[in-house]
């Protein structure tokens, strides 16, 4: 394709023209078809302090999930419902990655599409109405982003959430614990609505000025062109939920069966 001195000429002097010299032959920068993902691993239980805990690797993004439960009395708008508390924190030294406002948007994009999604739903974590419910504090922790973030933000909790079991709380006639079962644990109940991001990006075509090209899971050397806009698509069965930011998508049918695609190969890795 390029030799090797020259992509980092370009890389260093524009970015987005190296960019459109490889779009121009179908191929983006790191050597990915338009329509490719990278590499996706994960594991489970690797958090030995936690109740339930993921990690994901999305190319050389990485991000971790750890959930830990507690008996917590329910808010009084909705005694036969249990909570959700997700909190989002990065590890990186830029200021802005490490900001406090880009991990609350962060945790309530995540926190939105589980529960919108009615993957989890919170009245199974009633113990007693009005008097007793479980908590979920889900912590995701950011290692490295280098790219389609929320995927894997997304994908780390749900794969967590899979894995965490619920003990028997037994209550006295007073309904104070009597004590808590965990050899009579099981698995949180969760429809089979399971909530999978994936982001697309638009970036201007070489070849047809005027019409734009489509590429999948950029990492984030393309999400930071200027004149790029992110297209996130989140997959619930037959379904699909759009988010759009900086561009008009004229093919929502295009883009979402390449979502489903995804999605299944996501789901197996799940499973």
């Amino acid at each position: 394709m390029f030799e090797t001195s020259v992509g980092d000429a370009y890389r260093c002097i524009d970015p987005e023209l190296l960019n459109e010299k490889h779009l121009e032959h179908n191929l983006r920068v790191d050597g990915r078809q338009l329509l490719e993902s990278r590499p996706i691993l994960i594991s489970s239980g690797d958090i030995k302090s936690c109740d339930s805990s993921s990690s994901v690797r999305i190319g050389n993004t990485k991000v971790m999930c750890g959930v830990n439960m507690r008996l917590c009395k329910p808010i009084l708008q909705y005694p036969g419902r249990g909570l959700l508390h997700i909190r989002t924190q990065t590890s990186f030294s830029n200021p802005f990655q490490r900001s406090h406002k880009r991990n609350a948007v962060l945790s309530d994009v995540i926190s939105e599409t589980i529960l919108s999604s009615s993957f989890l739903d919170l009245n199974s974590l009633c113990v007693k109405r009005g008097v007793l419910c479980w908590c979920l504090m889900l912590d995701l922790t950011v290692i490295e982003d280098d790219g389609s973030l929320v995927d894997a933000l997304i994908f780390a909790a749900v794969l967590a959430l899979k894995k965490v079991k619920l003990p028997k709380v037994d209550l006295d006639e007073e309904f104070e614990v009597n004590g808590v079962d965990v050899s009579q644990s099981e698995l949180l109940k969760l429809s089979d609505n399971t909530p999978v991001m994936t982001t697309f990006l638009s970036m201007s075509s070489p070849r047809n000025r005027g019409h734009n090209v489509i590429v999948m899971d950029p990492n984030d050397q393309e999400e930071s062109i200027p004149s790029s806009g992110v297209i996130r698509v989140t997959v619930l069965g037959d379904n699909c939920k759009f988010a759009q930011n900086g561009t008009v998508l004229l093919n929502s049918h295009f883009v979402f069966e390449e979502a489903k695609k995804r999605t299944k190969f996501m789901l197996k890795l799940m499973n």
